[in-house]
Parts: C-alpha cells; structure tokens; sequence
C-alpha cells in the first residue's frame, strides 16, 4: 500500500503564459514489509516570478516513481493521497486548486480546493487519505498534478 502526501508549500499563479512545471520522488514499496503503508512525501512549489503583475494558470506535476528496493516483487495495491496547502489568496470563486489524477489538466480530479479567505497563511488539508481511482498493481510510477487557477496570486503578490 502507498500513503502518498502532497504539501503545498507556496504554490503561486504564474505571469507570464501559462507554465507546466513537473517533477518527481521516489518511493520504495520494498522499504515495509507486505501490507504496511509506505508513506511518500513531496513539496509541490511553483514561484512567482513577477509578484506584482496578475497571474496566470499554473500546473505542477508530480510523478512517483514506485520502486522496489528489497526485489521482493512489492506492489502499490491501494494507493491513498493526503493534500495540504497554504491557504493564502482564496477569498472568491476564481481563487482555487484542483488535485488531478494524473499529469493534465483534463485528467480525473481528485478534489477542489478553496477556502473562501484571503492572507490568512494557514495550512489547510483539502484530502485525507482519500483512495485514488486508478488501477496501479502494475504501474511503475503514479502521476498527481495540482492545477492553481490564474486567480490564486500568491503570498508575494501586492
């Protein structure tokens, strides 16, 4: 089993055009013995690089690549995702993230995250240990994508 646990550090709207961003982590199925969870961390960041301009829509990719360190044939067989972020600049409707399942846009959501507030600062969680929908028994990686609407400023933004 896998406890994947995605913390938004600072995820910011981008200036200038819309920007995928993408990277990974390894996580080691063979590190617990069968059926204990493994628990994969990342911090997804995307920075502003122009804070005093309005941003723009902004996707971050992040692929866990599933490996097995102890060659005992481990398997990701009901993989879980917990999604913290910091709850900056979501007073209205526009302002959010999506969770995606996957490494586009277009690709099954997870959730929606929005708290209606704005330059609290706080971290909130949006999924606990939500199952993914996928099938990835035999999958070597798994892909999360957080899309942040062009709405969503960021913590330096005037």
């Amino acid at each position: 089993m896998l406890l994947a646990v995605l913390v938004v550090a600072s995820l910011v709207a981008l200036t200038k055009g819309d920007q995928e961003l993408t990277q990974s982590t390894d996580c080691d199925l063979g590190s617990v013995a069968n059926g204990d969870d493994v628990s994969c961390a990342i911090a997804v960041t995307a920075e502003d690089p122009n804070p005093s301009g309005e941003g723009v829509s902004s996707l971050v990719t992040t692929t866990f690549n599933l490996i097995d360190s102890s060659g005992t044939d481990s398997i990701c067989a009901s993989p879980r995702i917990t999604f913290s972020y910091l709850n900056n600049d979501f007073a209205s409707s526009s302002e959010y993230l999506k969770l995606l399942e996957g490494s586009s846009a277009s690709d099954a959501e997870i959730a929606t995250c929005s708290s209606g507030q704005d330059g609290v600062c706080n971290t909130l969680t949006c999924v606990s240990d939500q199952s993914l929908s996928g099938d990835y028994t035999t999958s070597t990686s798994i892909d999360i994508a957080v899309f942040a609407s062009g709405a969503v400023d960021g913590i330096h933004h005037d």
